[in-house]
């Protein structure tokens, strides 16, 4: 049954979108539709020197076990190219695989915007750690995949790091997004 108005037909059903057959995977809707915390993610200094002083560590135990001259070289020249490789990929966000953007949404949904400007669409499996210093996320796809999330301290700024913070400790995720939020 069809009335028709002086600007728009009218229907008894409502319409129906079937995004699967008709779209592609980036212009699907989105499921974080309104985010509650947005944090723009930059370099961190911690993480680097975190990651450096433990590869340094290693490459000092590895010359110091008394091994032939050139294998422990070897070992130390495998341990520097790794340690500049994760440095860049963890701390300095490198590549196109680099986190720039943490969205949080109201039902434990997390969206990661990447530097290539592509996002992913993650929930929260579970909080491993909230402190001043750190945070670290394990993040579940729906589709089966795991990832963790390392955010330090100073990776974003000090109020957006202590509202992930309080929203993770106290799981205070709500539909209202932060007044202070502009």
């Amino acid at each position: 049954m069809h009335r028709t108005c002086a600007f728009r037909q009218w229907t008894a059903e409502p319409r129906r979108r079937d995004y699967r057959a008709t779209r592609s995977p980036e212009v699907l809707p989105p499921i974080v539709d309104r985010p509650v915390l947005r944090i723009p993610l930059h370099p961190s200094r911690h993480a680097a020197l975190a990651l450096g002083w433990a590869h340094a560590l290693a490459a000092g135990a590895l010359a110091a076990t008394g091994m032939s001259p050139v294998l422990s070289f070897a070992g130390v020249l495998v341990l520097g190219v790794h340690a500049v490789i994760q440095i860049r990929r963890h701390a300095g966000q490198a590549g196109p695989a680099g986190v720039l953007v943490l969205e949080l949404s109201a039902p434990g949904g997390v969206r990661l915007v990447r530097a290539d400007r592509r996002h992913d669409d993650w929930e929260i499996a579970d909080v491993a750690l909230v402190s001043p210093v750190a945070v670290l996320l394990h993040l579940r796809h729906p589709s089966g995949g795991r990832r963790s999330l390392w955010v330090p301290g100073d990776a974003c700024d000090p109020d957006g790091h202590r509202r992930l913070r309080v929203r993770l400790r106290w799981r205070t995720l709500s539909e209202t997004p932060d007044p202070g939020r502009a």
